[in-house]
């Protein structure tokens, strides 16, 4: 029955392809037998139905329906052939074609574009930026889009005008979304909603909805949240989009777990997996047998949740879903502690902490291949327009070759000199993109640091897990297991970010010193103090700047120390910046580095990527950034401990 159905829904498909095909080979016949203008109509209206299934044949009538319309002067033809082609490179992906072919437009014709016309090539722009991953100018173009849209006269404005507005709103705000701008993005996402509510379409209000569901759940308000994807899921259920229904039902499951009400958040997520079945959605069906399954361990149904967990792991692995996959091997962890089988959750929690590894070692290497990608695009399109110029220059002067001698020198001498200024200037500006490629690659270089970093930490932790295991201190086991798996948790959150509270930051490093306690044995203490006139929620720092300087009192400081070791952390703000003091009770520099070479080095190396980074943020906040290391000494002179002093830029919410 199965095959029968996939049979006739292929022949569907193929009989549909057939049809559109049969119109666009029409379209042909009638355009080479029709005179004059008429002829590039046909061509047009053949190329638009060509781009549905055959992009490349829709570029070729475009460009016959250019080349009529371009001899006959026939603007509109003209209007219609670019924008078919610039549509075409992006039905295929080449992003970057109908990016040039947009702009050459708005370059060539734009002083007898309309408003409606002009708007449609800027959100045409938009839509190339987004796909080459420069964010900055999608949403300027999106934005100028919009703007144009804005002008229009009443009696201008048509169901089309109004629904490209209501896309570009949606498209800005799904951007700031990604970018993390999550207050201008609502603006955006609420004016498409009104918008879309007002001239009743339902499909853009879903999205909408489902857009600003998504920023409540980022800011933990769960209650509104989950207003808001009902309201989508409402909407996709009445216009039958069953994919969206069981996707959106799924987000609500997974609310009411954050929410801890997990009755409802089974009623969800049972109702999502039944759906996604339906359309077979395997994305959809892994998540929310997660979902369950999580939901039946905090309701503490061990046996309940093991099939959905298993459904979950099977699909994830299946279709190559890593944060499935690891979350699933996480509640298998969990599912084999509470059946008291402590060395299958151990293998289970190394394998969620690898695959959580792999998968920000994966992010790491995107980011570097989209910021190659974006330099190398912006390198060729500077050729181009080098190239262009230097055309110009040329035929100017092939035309200007039979004019008087002191004119002649004159032409030249203006043409030497501007350029002179605008390759002086091209270098400037490529001078200005290599400095801010570089402080892109040190910020790169840092995350590949701690990605190097991580591996080894992860080493040594779970060789103490094992430790305890193996003597049966099950309890310390599970507390080193839960206190592990949330410092990997913040670890890779925040490393991600440009900026995160001091809060979170002290979050991840008490977890750290509490983890490294434990191992040595309890070898020392440690205490954190910040200004009163500090709010630690509301203040935002760089992440990762002082982890490494508590870590060198630990295994540095501390290594021969008699007696039990004190590291203090304070924070608080001078001259512009928040301070952060890292103070020991150690050996100090002078015997460390005597007796341990290696560390020495390792000691060294660290401190030189901290300056570096403290340098790069400098440069872009535009205040002092640095640290200061001093060493402390008793009365008579002998070392007693090492305080840094670090001074970083912050902002406040």
């Amino acid at each position: 029955m199965k095959t029968f159905c996939l049979l006739l829904a292929m022949l569907c498909l193929g009989s549909y392809s057939l049809a559109q095909k049969h119109i666009a080979d029409s379209l042909v016949l009638l355009a080479e037998k029709a005179p004059g203008t008429e002829k590039a109509t046909h061509y047009n209206d053949a190329a638009r139905e060509f781009i549905k299934h055959d992009p490349r044949k829709g570029i070729e009538y475009a460009a016959k329906a250019l080349e009529i319309a371009t001899r006959e002067n026939d603007f509109a033809e003209i209007y219609n052939a670019l924008y078919s082609t610039a549509d075409a490179y992006l039905v295929m992906g080449l992003y970057d074609s109908a990016r040039i072919t947009n702009l050459n437009t708005i370059e060539k014709y734009g002083s007898k574009l309309g408003n409606e016309h002009l708007a449609q090539l800027h959100n045409h722009l938009g839509s190339a930026y987004t796909n080459l991953q420069n964010n900055e100018k999608a949403i300027e173009h999106l934005l100028l889009s919009s703007e144009i849209l804005d002008r229009l006269e009443p009696h201008q404005v048509t169901k089309t005008t109004q629904t490209l507005y209501i896309i570009n709103q949606l498209n800005i705000g799904r951007i700031l979304n990604q970018i993390k701008n999550y207050p201008k993005a609502r603006k955006h996402l609420e004016h498409a909603l009104e918008k879309s509510r007002a001239i009743g379409d339902s499909s853009r209000m879903m999205v909408a909805y489902n857009g600003l569901g998504i920023i409540s759940e980022i800011e933990k308000d769960y209650e509104q949240s989950v207003i808001l994807y009902a309201e989508a899921a409402r909407l996709a259920e009445k216009l039958g989009y069953k994919g969206n229904t069981a996707r959106v039902s799924g987000n609500i499951g997974l609310l009411y777990y954050y929410m801890e009400d997990f009755e409802s958040s089974l009623a969800y997520s049972f109702r999502a997996l039944e759906i996604g079945k339906e359309v077979n959605d395997m994305f959809c069906i892994s998540l929310a047998s997660a979902n369950i399954g999580r939901a039946y361990l905090k309701m503490e149904q061990p046996d309940n949740a093991l099939d959905y967990i298993m459904l979950s792991q099977h699909v994830a692995r299946e279709q190559n879903y890593p944060v499935l996959l690891g979350n699933s091997h996480e509640f298998l962890s969990q599912y084999y502690a509470m059946k008291g089988d402590y060395k299958s959750a151990f293998y289970e929690k190394a394998e969620s902490a690898s695959l959580k590894d792999t998968i920000y070692e994966q992010r790491l290497a995107a980011q570097i291949t989209e910021t190659q990608t974006r330099y190398e695009t912006e390198k060729k399109q500077q050729a181009i327009e080098l190239l262009t110029r230097d055309a110009e220059i040329k035929d100017l002067v092939i035309k200007r070759r039979n004019t008087q001698a002191f004119a002649l020198t004159g032409l030249i001498a203006l043409l030497s000199i501007s350029g002179f200024l605008f390759f002086g200037r091209q270098r400037e500006k490529q001078h200005r993109e290599k400095i801010e490629m570089e402080k892109r690659n040190l910020e790169t270089e840092q995350q590949l640091l701690r990605a190097q970093i991580n591996p080894h930490f992860i080493f040594n932790a779970l060789n103490s897990v094992q430790s305890y295991i193996s003597v049966n201190d099950e309890l310390k086991a599970m507390t080193y297991l839960a206190k592990f798996s949330k410092l990997m948790r913040n670890i890779l959150e925040n490393s991600m970010k440009k900026m995160i509270t001091i809060e979170e930051e002290l979050e991840t490093l008490q977890l750290y010193m509490e983890l490294e306690s434990m191992r040595f044995r309890d070898a020392f203490e440690f205490e954190f103090g910040i200004h009163e006139k500090i709010d630690p929620s509301r203040t935002y720092i760089p992440p990762m700047l002082i982890q490494p300087f508590v870590e060198n009192s630990i295994k540095h400081g501390f290594l021969n120390l008699e007696g039990k070791g004190r590291i203090v952390v304070d924070f608080f703000k001078i001259n512009g910046v928040v301070s952060c003091k890292v103070e020991d009770n150690g050996v100090g520099r002078p015997q460390m580095l005597a007796e341990d070479k290696l560390a020495a080095q390792h000691r060294s190396l660290g401190m030189q990527l901290t300056r570096d980074r403290l340098h790069a943020l400098q440069q872009d906040w535009k205040v002092e950034a640095k640290f200061g290391v001093e060493d402390l000494t008793t009365p008579d002179g002998k070392a007693c401990g090492t305080r840094v002093l670090i001074d970083m830029p912050y902002e406040v919410e």
